[in-house]
């Protein structure tokens, strides 16, 4: 058994579903300066010790790390250093299934911390209860290359 439905009512219909599929799909556009991590894939890294070194410079900066959670939501973590403090603002209210809030904090530095299997970027010096906040961690075999601050995931050959 088969429903006809009249033309116009399978017109809106069909329109309706278009909406309902755009509605349910990740508005969220990245920009090309952003440091995203796709659950430990990251990239733009080198944007980080960018900002890092402009705030040793005593240079306005700002810098946007957008970490998706497993189930595709963006939490975006928003640095901004101006004046000697970092201000640091913490967005989920995309995160269907976290706080849905954002959170402001100043901070006195962004520490980089390196060794062979571990590269940790930390917010130190921050308000309220908890002094430091993890930014990023990235974990696996580390090799440096040209210069202090660049770094590269060692790869296996097979």
């Amino acid at each position: 058994m088969s429903v006809k439905l009249p033309k116009r009512t399978a017109f809106v219909l069909w329109v309706f579903i278009c909406l309902l599929m755009l509605g349910c799909s990740s508005h969220v556009r990245p920009e090309n300066g952003d440091v995203i991590d796709m659950h430990g894939g990251v990239t733009h890294l080198e944007k980080m010790d960018e900002f890092i070194a402009s705030v040793s410079r005593n240079q306005p900066a700002t810098l946007r790390l957008i970490r998706y959670t497993i189930e595709g939501d963006p939490i975006f973590h928003d640095l901004s250093y101006q004046n000697k403090k970092i201000e640091f603002c913490l967005d989920s209210t995309e995160d269907q299934f976290g706080k849905g809030e954002v959170a402001t904090y100043f901070c006195d530095a962004l520490e980089r911390k390196e060794t062979d299997t571990l590269l940790q970027y930390t917010l130190t010096g921050c308000t309220g209860n908890t002094g430091t906040m993890e930014l990023l961690t990235i974990t696996g075999p580390f090799v440096s290359s040209t210069g202090p601050n660049a770094i590269r995931v060692k790869t296996e050959k097979p």
